[in-house]
């Protein structure tokens, strides 16, 4: 009898863990494509041609994005396009640009990431230089609408490279907080390394803060990314952008890049991001393991045959952001590095 008990239970587990294994896999996000757009690469806004978008967030009726352009096209700036939320239809006609200041006639800004809490008030990160001889450091900071910084974000001191000589930690040579969110819903603030600090461990720290936070609050850790499909050779794989989902788990942007016989090409997956659900009061739970993101990736632009068919190369996405505030759409905006070869692609995504 008690053999046969045993059996029963052992019966009950299993089909109990078969049924939470699929109702997780019901419950797994997915994401369709709504709409898709291309600026080509000799788009111009008052006479300076638009490209290296990196990153974006919605406002009101406009979609703002960040440009990386260092000088050359027309420096540092934000774009913003009018945006109908009825029809999901962009406007390039009808476009404002606001160029943002650096500190000083020296300082390189490298803009990869944006939020807005008003049209008076943006947070941007900026990769900085660490070339230069001293480094231009890495910054995160707030900029009024007439482009000049008003606060900064506080590093930790492990985030920072030495000034000069040998680089020994820090943040890695543009590969800085690629992402970068401000949720005005949740009252936060978040950022993406796009690849470990030098000095190691070799996980990528995702940052929270409190919306009038100037210090890193929480500093979580995401696993170093990797290609969902790998099919070739894979030269490099990061973060570009995050979202927050809900209080507990954020929308993570994968790029990468991979050689074949055919050239390099771009490798694009959705992820997300889920805190560990444990207790601070547990003492048999150490810091580390607290602050340990789960990964997990449900789609990839590659294995899409809407996008392979009209970019069979993938394209450099960097960007991600909302487009309404029930946070089932959201936007997707690539870097064309200011190639000739290259356009700007923006699609509308349905996360179900």
């Amino acid at each position: 009898m008690d053999q046969l008990i045993k059996k029963i239970v052992i019966r009950l587990i299993f089909f109990g863990f078969i049924l939470v294994s699929q109702s997780a896999l019901s419950n797994a996000l997915k994401a369709e494509i709504l709409k898709t757009w291309t600026l080509p690469s000799d788009f111009k806004i008052n006479n300076k041609k638009i490209g290296g978008l990196s990153g974006c967030t919605l406002f009101d009726d406009k979609v703002y994005f960040v440009t990386d352009d260092r000088g050359s096209n027309g420096g540092p700036r934000i774009i913003s396009f009018y945006f109908d939320k009825k029809d999901n239809e962009f406007n390039f006609n009808k476009s404002a640009v606001l160029k943002i200041n650096p500190d000083n006639q020296k300082k390189i800004l490298d803009l990869e990431g944006i939020g807005m809490i008003s049209t008076d008030l943006f947070l941007l990160s900026s990769e900085g230089d660490l070339n230069q001889k001293p480094r231009i450091m890495p910054e995160i900071f707030w900029s009024d609408h007439l482009g000049n910084k008003t606060a900064a974000i506080q590093f930790p001191k492990e985030f920072l490279p030495e000034k000069s000589g040998k680089q020994t930690m820090g943040i890695q040579t543009n590969l800085a907080f690629e992402g970068l969110v401000v949720d005005l819903e949740l009252k936060k603030w978040a950022a993406i390394l796009e690849a470990p600090l030098l000095q190691g461990p070799k996980e990528l720290k995702l940052i929270e803060s409190d919306i009038n936070s100037k210090n890193f609050d929480q500093i979580y850790s995401y696993p170093v990314p990797e290609d969902l499909n790998p099919e070739n050779i894979s030269g490099y794989f990061g973060a570009t952008d995050i979202l927050f989902l809900d209080e507990s788990r954020y929308l993570i942007l994968e790029r990468g890049v991979q050689a074949s016989f055919q050239g390099i090409s771009f490798q694009t997956q959705l992820c997300t991001a889920t805190k560990n659900n444990v207790k601070n009061n547990l003492k048999d739970q150490s810091k580390n393991e607290k602050n340990q993101l789960r990964r997990e990736c449900f789609y990839s632009m590659n294995k899409d045959a809407t996008l392979t068919s009209q970019f069979p190369n993938g394209a450099n996405f960097e960007g991600l952001c909302w487009v309404n505030k029930q946070k089932k759409l959201f936007l997707t905006v690539s870097d064309n590095n200011f190639s000739k070869n290259e356009k700007t692609v923006l699609i509308l995504y349905q996360l179900h």
